[in-house]
Order: structure tokens, then C-alpha cells, then sequence
């Protein structure tokens, strides 16, 4: 990350163009990532597609816990000719537990009601 010090119009400095119309700095974007954007926790970051969530979501239908569920899905991760080990690290194609215990939580209230104690 860059710090932009916006200084004080000063004899010294008034020479640049864009002080003299009045802007107090430049700042320039690269669109540059200066971090690994393929590492395992970037890939964890993604956004988990729709259609993975209705994978999930035919799991809960077929009576599989999220547990269960997310045991199966990783296991025909696995099985699937083109898989690497950063397929594992994706949560766009292996979800984070927490977005299954989520959305097995809507499925539960949207099929069987809410959980009374």
C-alpha cells in the first residue's frame, strides 16, 4: 500500500502543472495484484457459484447432513479426472463449511420448519 503525502503549495513545488490548476496530487492505479492471486488463501476468498449451491442443496434433499454432504462433495472432487489440489482450496468448487451449515440451515427452515427447543 502507498501513502499519498499532500504537501503545502510551496515556491519549490508550484512548478508542476497539475498544482497549478489546483489539484494537490497525482495518483496513479496500476491494475496490478501484488499479492499471489492463485494461492490457497486467495482461492478461499471466491464466491461460491449457484450451481454448487444447489448441488449441496440436492444433498440435503437426498438426506445428508452438512457434514456428510460436504464429505461426499469433496470426495467426487476428487474422483473427477481434471482434479488439482487447489480444486480443495476453490470456494467457488469446495465451499467453506460455514456457507454449508448456512445454506443447509435455509434448506432446513424452508422444508421442515423452524428448530423449536
Amino acid at each position: 500500500m502507498r501513502y499519498v503525502q499532500v504537501r503545502q503549495v510551496t515556491r519549490q513545488n508550484n512548478c508542476s502543472p497539475y498544482i497549478a490548476k489546483g489539484m494537490p496530487c497525482v495518483i496513479t492505479i496500476k491494475w496490478m495484484h501484488n499479492h499471489d492471486t492463485m494461492s490457497a488463501e486467495a482461492l478461499r476468498y471466491h464466491a461460491s457459484a449457484q450451481d454448487i449451491k444447489d448441488v449441496f442443496t440436492g444433498y440435503f434433499n437426498e438426506g445428508m447432513n452438512p457434514a456428510a454432504a460436504m464429505k461426499f462433495h469433496r470426495d467426487c472432487l476428487e474422483m473427477d479426472v481434471n482434479f488439482t489440489e487447489q480444486d480443495l482450496a476453490d470456494s467457488s468448487k469446495n465451499p467453506l463449511p460455514r456457507s454449508v451449515y448456512h445454506w443447509h440451515d435455509n434448506w432446513r427452515q424452508l422444508n421442515l420448519g423452524t428448530f423449536n427447543f
